[in-house]
Order: C-alpha cells, then structure tokens, then sequence
C-alpha cells in the first residue's frame, strides 16, 4: 500500500493521508472495538463512502491545517478526526 511506503520515507511521511474507502465495515468486522486497526492502515483520516463533497472538504482542510500546524511546531504529531491513524 502507497501509505505504508510513504509511512517509511522521512520526506514523504509529513504529506497527510486520506483514503476514501468502501471497506470499513470489512475492517470493522476483523477489528472489533476499533475504528481500525493501527498496523492494517497507516493514514491520517479514513472516509467511508459515500461522501458528501462538504464533509469531504472539511476533512482535507482540517488534514491541511493539522500539516501546517505540525511544520510550524516541528512536531510529528498525526491527525485523527474519524478513526484513521497515523503510526
């Protein structure tokens, strides 16, 4: 998977993931009690479909802001507002 190896690449790891996915309930189903599985996907935000455009929106843009906040900072810290997570 593309997040996996940009999760390895110290330049590319900084760049906010979000995946638009069709298969939640599917991980649901193999991870019972979590939105997901931390070592199954290694993304910022994951978003099941369908997706209305505005939510969409509002997703990248907080993803964006979040990449923002972190550069000022020097932090490595991930964005998690719907259960993706960023190891």
């Amino acid at each position: 998977m593309i997040a996996r190896k940009m999760g390895q690449n110290p330049k590319l790891r900084e760049i906010p993931v979000l995946i638009i996915t069709g298969i939640r309930e599917q991980i649901a189903f193999l991870f019972p009690g979590q939105a997901i599985h931390p070592h199954f996907v290694n993304v910022d935000e994951l978003v099941e479909k369908p997706v209305e455009p505005q939510l969409l929106l509002e997703r990248v843009s907080a993803l964006l802001q979040a990449a923002e906040a972190k550069k000022a900072s020097g932090k490595s810290v991930a964005s998690n507002t719907d259960g993706g997570v960023r190891a």
